[in-house]
């Protein structure tokens, strides 16, 4: 799986120049201050941080960005409110600074029921998977048929994360799983 490599919270496909990236859920911190949790608003910030930190790693690498696909559940409300929209489109534009909107794909997750409109506005391709030759991106929320050719299978959804601590203290990190 050379051809592989994981950056921050993002999966770079070399010989495609695909970057991948699972599950931001834009607007979750607005949901939870929405419900009484006090939390700094640094979501987006942070997103775009991230963003430019994976993007700087590959310019140092000399590795060329073609795509960037999102691998659903790019909002967290089913809904669509203000701030998200707002947060959207920053995301949106820093792309954008880097590639043509027309190389952006969003894959529609479970919490992107009004993705559409949005996506149209800027560009922006929007469907439930994508195929390139022997690889299916999807976000793995819904059952899918595949065909013979497919020897590889990316998905969101799932979150997966791994727990390192002792009795008194446990962090949790955001992981890959990698398998057959």
């Amino acid at each position: 799986m050379t051809n592989y490599e994981f950056i921050d919270k993002a999966l770079y496909i070399k010989d495609k120049k695909i970057l991948v990236i699972g599950d931001l859920h834009i607007g979750y911190e607005a949901r939870l201050r929405q419900s009484g949790v006090l939390i700094p608003k640094r979501q987006i910030k942070d997103i775009i941080k991230d963003l430019t930190n994976i993007f700087n790693e590959l310019e140092q690498k000399n590795a060329d960005i073609r795509k960037v696909i999102f691998l659903g559940d790019i909002k967290h409300a089913f809904s669509f409110n203000y701030q998200e929209k707002h947060e959207f489109q920053e995301v949106i534009e820093f792309l954008g600074e880097k590639l043509p909107e027309e190389n952006i794909i969003l894959i529609k997750g479970n919490h992107d029921k009004i993705l559409g409109p949005i996506a149209k506005k800027n560009n922006v391709i929007t469907t439930d998977q994508f195929i390139l030759n022997n690889i299916l991106i999807t976000h793995g929320d819904k059952i899918l048929k595949l065909t013979k050719n497919i020897k590889t299978i990316i998905i969101g959804h799932e979150h997966p994360a791994i727990s390192i601590g002792d009795l008194n203290r446990k962090e949790k990190y955001k992981c890959f799983l990698k398998g057959k």
